[in-house]
């Protein structure tokens, strides 16, 4: 017997709204039928509490730098015949590795936590959790059945 019960404290704007709840929800219960819990928000064995967080980060990229030598007309020396004959050649050479350059972002992080806790004696059975970059409000909430799926995975 199950029941759920969601942490206010934590959430943030993006997953902050009934639809997000719903679909969070909806995604638990599907994959806790699927290991034979039944849902009973009454007399539950066990409670089923999910964390959802979107913060900021700054995140470091480094992005390599190359320097491009100008092209130029260089002199050369040919024989022909046995005699030395004089000539320019074009020459374009290949760009030169001269470092990284360190590249600051904001992004987005996102993380989803569910805990499933024992109603008798208040105790965490088990946690998971599934972490990754927010770039698309619209597209995490209709992500959220597949990353629900992926942290109940790992549930023994």
């Amino acid at each position: 017997m199950l029941g759920f019960r969601e942490s206010e404290s934590k959430t943030t704007s993006i997953y902050n709204n009934d639809i997000a709840t719903d679909k969070i929800v909806e995604a638990a219960n599907t994959e806790l039928d699927k290991r034979g819990f039944q849902l009973n928000n009454n007399k539950p064995d066990l409670l089923i509490k999910y964390t959802a967080v979107v913060n900021k980060e700054t995140k470091t990229y480094s992005d390599p730098v190359y320097y491009n030598p100008p092209p130029r007309l260089s002199p050369r020396v040919g024989y022909y015949r046995g005699r030395a004959i004089y000539y320019y050649a074009y020459t374009d050479p290949f760009p030169v590795y001269v470092g990284s350059r360190a590249r600051k972002m904001q992004v987005k992080a996102g993380s989803i936590m569910i805990d499933i806790i024992e109603r008798k004696t208040s105790k965490l059975i088990w946690r998971g959790w599934a972490e990754g970059e927010v770039n698309d409000g619209q597209k995490a909430i209709n992500d959220i059945p597949s990353v629900v799926a992926n942290i109940f995975k790992k549930l023994p």
